[in-house]
């Protein structure tokens, strides 16, 4: 059986959505990490976008492939209202977002028989917290690097960042960053218990 194209799986999830039916996805990469690990499955909630807070993990939909990332706010240009994005596990915030490709607001996932409720006061909790982790380690790379536009949200228009083309020692980073990972699966485990339904 082949898999079904992007397009097609992100239309058949906004009807079930629009149904208000129960829907799960497979996570299939790391971008959301420690939170989020690939084999996870993710409840999606449709949502608008007057409906998410910062912190709110959306699912987006490209034109190859669906996304899970973290919602920093929005940008507008011309009128128009655009998503920021960015996942856990990056350095650079993703293009911007139309408000059309929201498919919908993970509330929960489920991982070895368990249920994780990110919809209720603990899982909210928990996503600010990993949201201002996440702030922290980005302001923290644009000081080390003298970078301070990888800390600023991106405006309509302008390049995507690529934190990649920092001329830097790799395995500093790579340091620091395993760092504000350790740091994250400690916040994430003493909230993990409050999140089982």
């Amino acid at each position: 059986m082949s898999a079904l194209a992007p397009d097609r799986l992100a239309e058949l999830l906004r009807q079930a959505l629009a149904q208000d039916k129960t829907v799960f996805l497979q996570v299939s990469s790391g971008s959301m990490a420690p939170l989020l690990r690939a084999g996870d499955q993710i409840e999606v909630r449709a949502a608008t976008v007057a409906e998410l807070t910062v912190g709110d993990i959306l699912l987006l939909e490209a034109p190859a492939a669906l996304f899970s990332h973290r919602f920093w706010g929005t940008a507008a240009e011309a009128g128009e209202s655009w998503l920021v994005t960015r996942g856990d596990r990056m350095l650079s915030f993703d293009p911007l977002w139309k408000s059309g490709q929201l498919l919908g607001k993970i509330i929960g996932w489920r991982r070895e028989g368990r249920y994780y409720n990110l919809a209720g006061p603990a899982g909210q909790q928990l996503n600010e917290l990993l949201a201002r982790l996440s702030a922290a380690e980005l302001n923290f790379f644009a000081r080390l690097y003298n970078r301070p536009e990888l800390a600023m949200l991106p405006a309509a228009t302008g390049p995507a960042l690529n934190f990649h083309q920092v001329d830097r020692s790799r395995l500093l980073t790579f340091l620091i960053r395993q760092l504000f990972k350790v740091r994250a699966k400690l916040i994430i485990r003493r909230q993990l218990a409050r999140l089982l339904d």
